[in-house]
């Protein structure tokens, strides 16, 4: 073992990981950007919600580590900026969020990034029905089919952020948050993917399936599992 990855060990076991992360974010290299410390504001990216274009439209800088984290890894990082700055995020239908994680995942995803979870996720899967019957109850963990309720939610399963948006209503959410921060940007569409609409691709068992899964997304953001 090299000095430099016996000193991290090192360093890792004796330091708290809640010390670590304070750390992280005292050097700038942590979860809070110049993005959110300019604005004091905080977008949690839910992935297949149209994310990068938020992004992208509002010019918001990340780390490996924020691309995708939670209300409770940015509390966690900094209890007060994460008290005191404005949250906000992106919701869409479980049913199409499910549909285009499949679909952005078989067509390869992003490659540096997805390789090792598309073989894991879709590995031996042979069409989206399969998925759904046989796969997506044992990846619910993986990042794209994770619950959106668990990005925005504390402990107690209480959503924590300011504004909650919708896919289906992006221009007018989209606008309001610019307003907001007083923001100009204007939405492009990134990492999308081709695939028929879900009310086509569903069966009446696999509605059933993701109605279950994503019970507790359906309720909380209002959408219906029996549309």
């Amino acid at each position: 073992m090299s000095p430099p990855v016996a000193l991290r060990r090192l360093f890792r076991h004796l330091v708290p990981e809640s010390a670590r992360i304070r750390l992280r974010e005292w050097r700038g290299v942590g979860l809070f950007g110049k993005f959110a410390d300019e604005h004091h504001a905080v977008f949690i990216h839910i992935p297949k919600t149209a994310g990068v274009s938020v992004r992208r439209a509002l010019s918001i800088d990340h780390t490996p580590s924020s691309v995708h984290a939670t209300y409770l890894d940015y509390q966690r990082a900094d209890p007060r900026k994460c008290r005191d700055y404005f949250k906000f995020a992106f919701v869409r239908d479980p049913f199409d969020r499910v549909l285009s994680a499949y679909s952005f995942l078989a067509a390869g995803g992003i490659e540096r990034f997805d390789a090792r979870r598309r073989e894991r996720v879709l590995h031996g899967i042979d069409g989206f029905e399969q998925f759904v019957h046989e796969r997506l109850p044992r990846v619910t963990h993986e990042l794209h089919f994770r619950p959106q309720h668990e990005f925005l939610c504390d402990g107690s399963g209480t959503v924590k952020v300011d504004f909650v948006g919708r896919v289906e209503t992006m221009d007018h959410d989209f606008a309001a948050i610019r307003d907001r921060l007083g923001i100009d940007g204007e939405l492009a569409v990134h990492n999308s993917s081709v695939h028929e609409a879900s009310a086509q691709s569903y069966t009446t068992a696999m509605r059933a399936i993701v109605g279950q899964l994503y019970a507790r997304d359906f309720s909380l953001f209002g959408y219906d599992p029996d549309r």
